[in-house]
């Protein structure tokens, strides 16, 4: 009995060794049985993003639970989801370039994945300047295209050779946003008959906008471009019969034009008031209206054919604002713009104006000035002044050739001839001019300006 007892004991002893050596390999090996899952992270994607933040991440594994917080290098992730306790999704915060690690925060601690993100820094978008032709084409002749209503123009769209006129307001509008449009070979006129009838109305936003080679005739003014993006190109287009009143009456007024993605131009044109037929109000033939362009894209005024009445009270154009300038740049502030190479004859207040901005230059332009139109400022070449308070700053005058009547400041008694700058005007560096030019004369409007 006594030798059973000890086998007995000897079995059980061996059976208990058994189940211990499998619990222990089970342990070891990770049996479904017995196996206790570990938190981890397991894939990441995507696992490139930009640096601006706002990536969408999804990552999958294990333990994702009671989730506290999300952070990827360091910086709280934001959108946050745990979709199950394998899955969860955040949106990435703003970070330096490079490889990032991502830590998930639970009740039970930290699972934590090194170099599972990386930040790329965003390629920059580079948006050419729209240009124009190398070769002007002539604008057509009145009279012979098919005729149109007017027209709104979205993104992409081209419209050419057509004779577009409105009952009431703008012939053409481009769409708030739009870009990449071009509008060329047209006649534009008669549009409307209100101060807003413009014939090209360029709306907020809108980009890269060529207005080329068109005859524009009997509108408020030829193209108003309001609130629009850099760049914008008015070119080679002919326009007569302007009848504002002010605020209108410009062959072309930029107004609160900004941005950096290219040169907007105003090169080539053909603005002449002696061309009317109808009763007209000439402002500023170009008038830029708390606009700017940079350092890096200036915008250009160049080789344009400006060209008012001749008298005063001419009763067969219609007479000129007493503020009606050639050029005038700075109103109401802005900055960076050139004035090269264009022609002004007999514009009543002044050529050309700076009435206030920073980094405006003015070189190499034709000026004359001696007709009979009394003007506010009586037909000086160029005029620098601080327009309600906003003081000319970094203006460069160079190169430039004009002559106007001599005539005597009101208020300071200054006894000016073709250039005149306000007393309180200190930024203004003056170089190679001949502002007494006795060679010159109207018909300077025959020359041909070298264009860019």
């Amino acid at each position: 009995m006594r030798g059973f007892s000890v086998r007995l004991i000897a079995v059980v002893r061996a059976l208990l060794a058994a189940i211990l050596l499998a619990t222990t390999l089970n342990a070891v090996t990770g049996s479904p049985a017995h196996a206790v899952a570990k938190a981890k992270v397991s894939t990441v994607s995507p696992k490139t993003g930009s640096t601006k933040g706002g990536t969408t991440v999804t990552i999958t594994g294990s333990g994702f639970t009671k989730v506290k917080k999300v952070t990827v290098g360091g910086v709280k992730a934001t959108k946050v989801k745990v979709l199950s306790s394998k899955k969860l999704r955040f949106r990435t915060p703003a970070h330096a370039a490079g490889k990032v690690t991502i830590t998930i925060t639970t009740a039970k601690g930290k699972i934590t994945k090194r170099s599972a993100f990386t930040y790329k820094t965003p390629a920059k978008t580079v948006i050419p300047p729209a240009t124009p032709p190398a070769t002007p084409p002539v604008a057509p002749p009145v009279n012979t295209l098919p005729a149109s209503g007017p027209i709104t123009a979205t993104s992409g769209q081209k419209i050419t050779g057509l004779h577009i006129t409105s009952t009431s307001g703008p012939c053409v509008k481009v769409a708030p946003g739009a870009t990449d449009v071009t509008i060329t070979g047209n006649e534009i006129g008669p549009c409307g008959s209100g101060v807003d009838d413009v014939g090209v109305l360029v709306q907020a936003r809108a980009s890269r906008v060529t207005i080329s080679n068109n005859a524009i005739h009997n509108v408020a003014s030829g193209a108003l471009m309001a609130d629009a993006y850099n760049p914008l190109v008015f070119s080679y287009n002919t326009v007569w019969d302007v009848r504002g009143p002010f605020p209108r009456g410009q062959m072309v007024q930029f107004a609160g034009v900004s941005g950096d993605a290219g040169q907007s131009k105003i090169i080539g044109n053909v603005s002449d008031k002696q061309r009317s037929t109808i009763a007209t109000t000439y402002e500023d033939h170009i008038n830029l209206y708390k606009t700017s362009g940079s350092q890096a894209h200036p915008i250009l005024i160049a080789c344009n054919k400006l060209r008012g009445s001749a008298t005063a009270n001419d009763k067969t154009t219609g007479e000129d604002t007493s503020n009606g300038s050639g050029i005038m740049v700075g109103d109401n502030g802005g900055a960076w713009a050139e004035i090269r190479n264009n022609v002004v004859v007999y514009t009543p207040n002044t050529g050309i104006g700076i009435a206030g901005g920073d980094h405006l230059t003015v070189a190499d332009n034709l000026i004359y000035n001696r007709g009979t139109a009394a003007g506010s400022m009586t037909q000086e070449a160029v005029t620098v002044f601080p327009f309600l308070g906003y003081q000319p700053t970094n203006v460069v005058v160079t190169g430039n050739r004009g002559t106007s009547r001599a005539w005597k400041h009101g208020s300071t008694g200054q006894v000016v001839d073709s250039y005149w700058a306000d007393p309180s005007v200190t930024g203004v560096t003056l170089s190679g001019n001949n502002f007494n030019d006795g060679s010159l004369t109207a018909d300077i409007w025959n020359t041909a300006p070298a264009c860019p």
